[in-house]
C-alpha cells in the first residue's frame, strides 16, 4: 500500500510551507482547508546540511545527490527519473535530494550554482557532476561507471 501524505493544511500559506518542506508529497496543487492525502514519493529521504557527512561522505555505497528547489521547473521534471533510479539501484546506491533553499551550506561547499545539479559520490569523494535535465539512461551510465 502506498504511503500517503497526511499534513493538515489550513491556508494556502500553510500549504506552501508544508509542501516545500515535505519533498516526498507528490501534490500537484495546493490544498485549502483539508488534509493532504496525495501519495508520497517512494524515493528518497530529503537530505539536510547536518546529515550530509553521515549520509553521503561516510556511505558504503555510491550516492547521487540531486540539488533542487521546489520552484524549479526542470527539477520537478526530474522527479520521476529520480524515483526510477531509486527503485533500480535500491541497496546498491543511494538517490538523495537536497533542497537548496533550505540547505545552503552543502551546495556552497560543492559550488552548486545552477539547479538541478547532480553530484555522484563514491568513497566520500565527488566523482561526477552534471547539471540540468538528463535522461534516465544518461544518469544510469554515470552511476554504473562508478559502481565498476
Amino acid at each position: 500500500q502506498t504511503e500517503k501524505c497526511s499534513q493538515t493544511v489550513r491556508t494556502q500559506t500553510d500549504a506552501v510551507r508544508i509542501h516545500r518542506t515535505s519533498e516526498r508529497c507528490l501534490a500537484k496543487r495546493w490544498h485549502v482547508y483539508s488534509t493532504c492525502s496525495v501519495p508520497l514519493s517512494p524515493m528518497v529521504t530529503p537530505l539536510l546540511d547536518t546529515d550530509f557527512d553521515k549520509e553521503v561522505l561516510k556511505s558504503q555505497i555510491p550516492v547521487l545527490v540531486d540539488f533542487w528547489a521546489p520552484w524549479c521547473g526542470p527539477c520537478k521534471s526530474m522527479l520521476h527519473i529520480m524515483e526510477e533510479l531509486s527503485t533500480a539501484y535500491d541497496g546498491k546506491a543511494k538517490i538523495i535530494k537536497m533542497n537548496v533553499d533550505d540547505n545552503t551550506e552543502t551546495p556552497a561547499k560543492f559550488n552548486v550554482m545552477s539547479i538541478p545539479t547532480f553530484i555522484l559520490f563514491k568513497d566520500g569523494k565527488a566523482v561526477s557532476t552534471f547539471i540540468g535535465v538528463r535522461s534516465l539512461e544518461d544518469i544510469k551510465k554515470e552511476i554504473d561507471a562508478v559502481m565498476e
